[in-house]
């Protein structure tokens, strides 16, 4: 999953994931959350010769291709791109009578019984967003049976949380960070030097992997990690 997918992520992670697992990527606006989602997912759908969906709700399928592209991020049509008017259209009628995380749902498990043990990745760009078209009576239960139930059908799940402001407040709750088997931060530092981007790893059921902040860059073939961010 980590090893031999982004340039660089091999410094921070000493061992790789052997299960079905469900993962956050958390970080203020533009951090590279969506970018390092969806390369980290190419990537492995490349080297897999397996199946993936990105669901966006924050933009078109378009605008988010065009985001990758203009940082050199390499596309992978193997990871199909699914976007909230998209699913508007697949369920027109039935919005009132099928609750969205349903209609999720319904869309990743028809794709498995389709395309079987090919189909392995998925990512939701972002929860905040589903909260905001959702309202969930027991937000912690409902996404605990959301993240089972891809579990049980044997696909790793990446949700993207955006922080609030300076503190650790994040769009969609904390609650959600005790859900999932891991969670990775982007951020930015600004020193009297220059501006960096960073990536850390703050918790990894599992898998051995080091604490420290790494440089994250955008080099000309896409994201890559450089030395620890402290002293680089």
């Amino acid at each position: 999953m980590f090893k031999d997918s982004i340039k660089g992520l091999d410094k921070i992670f000493k061992t790789d994931i052997q299960s079905t697992v469900a993962l956050a990527i958390v970080g203020e606006g533009g951090t590279l959350k969506s970018s390092f989602t969806y390369s980290l997912l190419a990537e492995n759908c490349l080297t897999d010769d397996a199946l993936g969906i990105y669901i966006t709700l924050e933009e078109t399928a378009e605008s988010l291709l065009q985001n990758q592209r203009s940082i050199g991020v390499r596309l992978e049509e193997r990871l199909k791109i699914v976007d909230y008017n998209s699913m508007r259209r697949r369920f027109r009628g039935e919005e009132k009578h099928l609750a969205f995380l349903r209609m999720i749902l319904s869309i990743l498990l028809s794709y498995k019984k389709q395309h079987g043990d090919r189909f392995k990745y998925v990512a939701l760009d972002s929860l905040g967003a589903l909260y905001s078209l959702v309202e969930l009576k027991d937000p912690r239960r409902e996404m605990y049976h959301f993240f089972n139930t891809l579990r049980e059908n044997d696909l790793t799940t990446w949700i993207i949380m955006e922080r609030v402001g300076l503190g650790e407040t994040y769009a969609g709750a904390e609650s959600m960070l005790f859900l999932v088997d891991g969670v990775i931060e982007l951020g930015v530092v600004e020193t009297t030097q220059n501006v960096r981007r960073y990536i850390q790893v703050k918790k990894m059921r599992s898998v051995k992997h080091d604490m420290e902040k790494f440089v994250l860059d955008v080099g000309e073939e896409g994201l890559e990690v450089l030395g620890p961010l402290y002293g680089y």
